[in-house]
């Protein structure tokens, strides 16, 4: 059965919340931002040189469709380091309770600075629901995800409920982790729900996979409505591995 551990989504879930409370929008940065840290997060380590580069893992997304046939498209690396640093200048002023969850950091431009990583969307017509992936590389990704696991574990409990309070708005979330079923691999999935400023609910769910030095999340955000399930979502990770030559 497939291990579990939670940090990298935890700290998306608390973003996707983060952007809801002052970000932009909802409906674009959200997924763009939040896919990355989740699967970047999962390894402190430098790609492998002699592994993917970016634009392999670009390719590798370029081939692959969502649940109902809608193929992902891969963002340039440029718009991905404008979100992230879109993101790092909400964090002035941000106050998360309980404080053991703010593990979110100042600046998350250093979460890809030295990672191999490309992402991929797929957006709703009605702009209220997407899904996204990212595939990040780094030497020993899965190693390090299962030997974090003790403590994440025990965060997510301590976080299932929270707030955040920025610029006189409050945002209050709910997370809570998700069985995984995949085998031979490191995988983890939480599911969380944001009361949003206007009066709506937004969902989201990632799942994150981790198989040898390849790291893959993907995420279902939706406004309103329920998006893709936990087993949808892995299922499309498993089959983002089986393209990399790892499934």
């Amino acid at each position: 059965m497939s291990r579990v551990l939670f940090r990298p989504v935890l700290t998306g879930s608390l973003l996707l919340a983060l952007t809801a409370c002052g970000g932009p929008s909802a409906a674009e940065p959200a997924p763009t931002v939040g896919a990355p840290e989740a699967a970047v997060a999962s390894s402190s380590a430098p790609a492998d040189p002699g592994g993917y580069s970016s634009e392999d893992l670009a390719e590798i997304l370029g081939t692959i469709s969502t649940h109902d046939g809608t193929p992902l498209t891969v963002v340039p690396a440029d718009q991905v380091t404008a979100a992230l640093g879109q993101a790092s200048q909400l964090m002035d002023g941000v106050t998360i309770t309980p404080a053991e969850c703010n593990v979110l950091p100042q600046d998350f431009s250093t979460l890809v600075e030295d990672a191999e990583l490309a992402i991929g969307v797929a957006p709703a017509p009605d702009g209220l629901s997407s899904v996204s992936v990212s595939l990040a590389v780094a030497d020993g990704a899965e190693d390090r995800l299962t030997e974090n696991a003790e403590k994440e574990l025990a965060l997510v409990a301590t976080c299932s409920t929270y707030t955040i309070e920025m610029q006189g708005v409050t945002v209050e979330g709910t997370m809570e982790s998700v069985e995984t079923t995949m085998e031979d691999a490191t995988s983890f999935a939480v599911r969380s729900t944001v009361e949003l400023p206007d009066g709506q609910q937004q969902d989201s769910t990632t799942v994150t996979v981790a198989r040898g030095d390849l790291t893959v999340a993907a995420t279902s955000q939706a406004t309103g409505s329920p998006g893709a399930s936990p087993a949808v979502l892995e299922q499309l990770a498993g089959r983002v591995l089986e393209a990399a030559g790892e499934g």
